[in-house]
């Protein structure tokens, strides 16, 4: 290679090196809570399995490795139900959990409206990296409230904010 081609693919490197690589993740999970008619039943929590079945896919998509990363944030958090309202549920606690790592609060909801067929949840300030670069983690649930009387399908799309580190960028710039 030239002296001179060299030179500028090795300052285009730099410069892509030095700029943060920052991109939003997002996931959905459902899951069904079984009607018990008018007797209704003391919820404890929703499966919400698959939530981290396409990180890495979408770590890949963008270049980066799970080590890459700088910060991870929960954007947004919504449950909905096209099937059913929510208000079933009188309160949610979302947190999240790997071995070694201590159990945090994400997301919350205190009082879900009569009627509600979506609602999002309030966010806690907590940095995901330490979860997300475990070797596993599991987003958990604890509801309060009372079982519908229809089986109701409750859908979770949780959106999260990935900024990879400096390295990270620079590996995603050398692979487009």
């Amino acid at each position: 290679m030239h002296p001179r081609a060299l030179l500028a693919a090795t300052a285009l490197l730099l410069l892509a090196c030095s700029e943060l690589l920052a991109f939003t993740v997002e996931e959905e999970s459902s899951a069904t809570v079984e009607g018990l008619g008018t007797l209704g039943a003391v919820l404890g929590a929703l499966e919400l399995a698959d939530f981290t079945v396409s990180l890495d896919e979408q770590l890949t998509n963008q270049g980066v490795n799970r080590g890459d990363l700088a910060e991870a944030r929960v954007a947004a958090l919504v449950l909905s139900s096209s099937d059913g309202t929510l208000d079933f549920m009188d309160t949610m606690r979302v947190a999240i959990e790997s071995p070694g790592v201590a159990t945090a609060r994400i997301a919350h909801v205190e009082d879900i409206p009569e009627g509600a067929t979506e609602v999002t949840l309030l966010l806690d300030d907590v940095d995901l990296v330490p979860y997300l670069q475990a070797e596993s983690l599991a987003i958990t649930t604890d509801v309060t409230g009372t079982a519908p009387i229809e089986d109701t399908t409750v859908v979770a799309r949780i959106a999260v904010d990935i900024v990879a580190t400096p390295q990270g960028a620079c590996n995603a710039a050398r692979e487009d």
